[in-house]
């Protein structure tokens, strides 16, 4: 026989009871349910409490007006922090490659040797390789080494083919970011390309792809230094936006567009600036 307790129900049953006093009982319940259930007020209820498709309709219009919004508003946002924190990580990891390789060999650390495979200024792969693995490796989280031969082809903003890098020894990092390194030819120095979300079909300059050169400063420090980095002023400041959204590799100063691009981000203390010209 089912049994039940008084006090477990709805609370303990202090309500019931009060209106059913010591008649309450499973009876009382059931009646009471079936009257409410029957009465015209619960029958107007049920009439009320769905949604008519007109009201579905436009409540989805809505949802999908804010949505069409919001989402890339957002995902701009994103896209430009994972830039900032990247760029300023690549920097300062760079930085401390060469502090750490100066301090285990000396303040010029770049060999000069030639190799088989260098143009006349003294580019080589071989080289670059070789100089990479030997001092700057150990501070990089490196994941592979991409083979000789490995281009990552770079598109402007707009779609157009700029060229790539053919000197460029590639390296997969952990975090997924792919960093190219170039010994600078005769120069005391180097050049870092900085690839995020590498699986893309289209690399865009300024979006995908940036670039960092960097020079000792003849006293035994290395640094970040673009070849137009003292051309800079706020008057020309457009002609630097310009380049940045150049519609060809080498606009001016013998640079890349990406390289532009990097100098504005850099510059302005690794913030994306409001005016910057590639939409993210």
């Amino acid at each position: 026989m089912l049994k039940h307790n008084n006090n477990l129900i709805f609370g303990g049953g202090n309500l019931l009871k009060a209106l059913y006093g010591n008649g309450f009982n499973l009876f009382n319940i059931n009646l009471h349910v079936n009257t409410l259930r029957n009465s015209e007020y619960f029958l107007d209820f049920n009439k009320k409490c769905g949604l008519t498709l007109a009201e579905v309709l436009i409540t989805l219009g809505i949802i999908g007006v804010v949505s069409a919004i919001t989402i890339p508003s957002l995902i701009s946002s994103y896209n430009k922090r994972v830039i900032e924190t990247t760029l300023q990580k690549t920097h300062s990891t760079i930085l401390q490659a060469f502090k750490l390789a100066q301090a285990e060999n000396g303040d010029y650390i770049f060999d000069n040797l030639s190799y088989e495979d260098q143009d006349i200024n003294g580019y080589s792969w071989q080289k670059s390789k070789d100089i990479f693995d030997k001092y700057l490796a150990k501070s990089f989280n490196v994941a592979t080494v991409y083979p000789k031969g490995t281009h990552f082809k770079v598109y402007s903003s707009k779609g157009k083919y700029l060229g790539y890098n053919r000197f460029c020894v590639f390296y997969s990092l952990v975090d997924g970011t792919v960093l190219g390194f170039t010994k600078a030819g005769n120069y005391d120095g180097a050049n870092f390309e900085i690839i995020i979300n590498p699986q893309k079909k289209r690399l865009i300059a300024g979006k995908n792809v940036f670039y960092m050169d960097f020079r000792n400063d003849g006293v035994g420090s290395y640094y970040y230094k673009p070849y137009f980095k003292h051309r800079y002023t706020n008057e020309n400041r457009q002609n630097f936006i310009d380049y940045c959204s150049a519609e060809f590799m080498y606009p001016a100063y013998a640079s890349s567009t990406w390289s532009f691009c990097t100098f504005l981000i850099v510059q302005n203390n690794f913030k994306i600036p409001a005016d910057y010209p590639i939409k993210l």
